[in-house]
């Protein structure tokens, strides 16, 4: 099946007690697993990483400066008709508004991977740092499948109004009309050798430069544009969740780790921090239910959605490959952490 590179995109420092290191350090000292971290800052990763990690600088992938090339516009207004993917005041959101620059940064990191010829072999897989990946999982579910066709894995969305049946969901992105289906970054977006080859991801740069989006919807778009296969089946739906139907579509989830051991997990999406994902935070910083979740006594002191939310966090490290929940504005972290 070839070799697995872990391209790490970090937001800010990834040190010893960070959840980076924290989450890689395993996963980076497998056998025939090679690990590149992209900092968004100077020297932002911590030297003793560097033995298992090797770390790329803004100054080494992004243009000259170190910045990644952005909108000339505000993106908080952004309209669909004026260079927006999602509807005028999407991007308004506090997280999304700090992050955004942030979103410039997946291209170029593909690029930059391609160009030095960094992946040659097996398979790319491009996360967060504050995903969790287990190797041999992830092993065990590409092995099947052939590094020579273009392949794009993920937990997949389909906005509204795209004609497709990938996932079935709309997700926090339905209002992206005309936007191809994407993987949510979180639980990895996954291709093989052949797609790396097809992709010209300077082209993608170039064109979606001007526009307004996040970073998982330019990699969906760069891999649509270039015909590149996605690979759906893998992926546990739980992107495709809405605010609306959460409880319903966690519970189908939840069927899916136990039954087919689907590999790709977005366990709780940002999507939601004005909604339902707020409100459980909140309700996790109070409580005593989260002291006990895994325990009859605890669990019986939820709402129906709390239950199935503990459920997810609790099971999703027995079966998927790559999941995403855990940082620290992530309801899973409420659990994990909590002794």
């Amino acid at each position: 099946m070839g070799d697995i590179t872990l391209i790490i995109l970090t937001a800010g420092p990834c040190t010893l007690a960070s959840l980076c290191w924290q989450s890689f350090k395993h996963a980076c000292s497998q056998p025939r697993t090679h690990c590149l971290a992209f900092t968004g800052s100077q020297g932002a990763v911590e030297a003793e990483t560097t033995d298992i990690i090797r770390t790329i600088s803004p100054s080494d992938y992004l243009q000259p400066g170190g910045q990644p090339l952005l909108p000339s516009r505000p993106c908080c207004r952004a309209s669909l008709a004026a260079g927006g993917a999602a509807p005028s005041g999407f991007f308004c959101d506090p997280h999304r508004a700090r992050t955004m620059p942030h979103q410039y940064r997946y291209l170029p990191a593909l690029a930059y991977v391609k160009k030095q010829h960094l992946f040659t072999t097996g398979w790319a897989v491009v996360v967060d740092e504050d995903s969790r990946v287990d190797v041999d999982r992830l092993r065990a579910a590409l092995t099947p499948l052939d590094t020579g066709r273009p392949l794009y894995l993920g937990d997949f969305v389909t906005p509204r109004g795209w004609k497709d049946g990938v996932g079935g969901g709309r997700g926090y992105t339905e209002q992206t009309r005309g936007w191809p289906p994407y993987a949510c970054g979180g639980a990895g977006s996954v291709f093989s050798m052949a797609a790396i080859r097809v992709m010209d991801f300077e082209r993608c740069i170039q064109q979606y430069s001007k526009t307004c989006a996040q970073s998982d919807w330019f990699i969906g778009k760069c891999a649509a544009d270039h015909d590149v296969t996605r690979v759906t089946h893998l992926g546990c739906d739980l992107c495709a969740l809405g605010c609306a139907g959460r409880q319903r579509g966690m519970q189908r989830a939840l069927r899916l780790l136990r039954e087919r051991n689907c590999s790709f997990a977005q366990v709780v999406a940002r999507s939601c921090d004005a909604d339902a994902s707020s409100r459980l935070q909140a309700e996790a910083q109070k409580g005593s239910w989260l002291l006990s979740f895994n325990t009859t006594e605890g669990l019986a002191r939820t709402t129906p959605l709390q239950k199935i939310t503990a459920q997810l966090c609790e099971e999703a490290p027995e079966h998927a490959a790559i999941i995403h929940g855990w940082g620290p504005r992530d309801v899973c972290s409420k659990f994990v952490h909590t002794s």
